[in-house]
């Protein structure tokens, strides 16, 4: 095989797999958005983030999207997975969820996040995960805190 076609193997499978997760990082973004929304605005209408449907990758044979494909992977779990890999991908997507609390002139607790000195966006933590998939939703709150027990497979 000559470094032409070697090239070629290895770049359609990583095309693939940032074609994919371009639409995933899009549906990510849809939903963050909408439970910020939900979250700070009393007059917008409530709409469950989770109701959006991520992306359709079904027919695609992208390692990525065979991995999200799977039968275990839920939309929640294909969340935490984009929430896990953004700061490494895409990190200013999570640049919003740098708002300062007014009231405490600090960041938003319910967030979560931790600091790095080895990086400098956001880094999600479990709390971030159950804002994302729960907002203050205390039922829903302990259903994600039990997807993300240790001894589970994220659902």
């Amino acid at each position: 095989m000559d470094d032409q076609t070697a090239f070629h193997t290895v770049a359609t499978p990583l095309a693939e797999n940032a074609r994919d997760l371009e639409a995933d990082l899009a549906w990510f973004g849809r939903v963050l958005e909408a439970r910020l929304k939900s979250y700070f605005d009393a007059d917008h209408q409530a709409l469950d983030a989770l109701l959006l449907a991520p992306p359709d990758l079904r027919d695609s044979a992208s390692p990525y999207a065979q991995f999200v494909g799977h039968p275990e992977v839920s939309p929640s779990v294909r969340l935490v997975v984009l929430l896990a890999l953004i700061p490494h991908v895409r990190p200013n997507m999570l640049d919003v969820m740098w708002t300062r609390n007014e009231s405490t002139q600090r960041g938003f607790t319910e967030f979560g996040g931790v600091p790095s000195g080895h990086h400098a966006g956001f880094l999600p933590t479990g709390e971030t995960a159950v804002f994302l998939l729960a907002g203050d939703d205390l039922v829903h709150r302990f259903q994600v805190c039990a997807m993300l027990e240790g001894n589970q497979y994220l659902d």
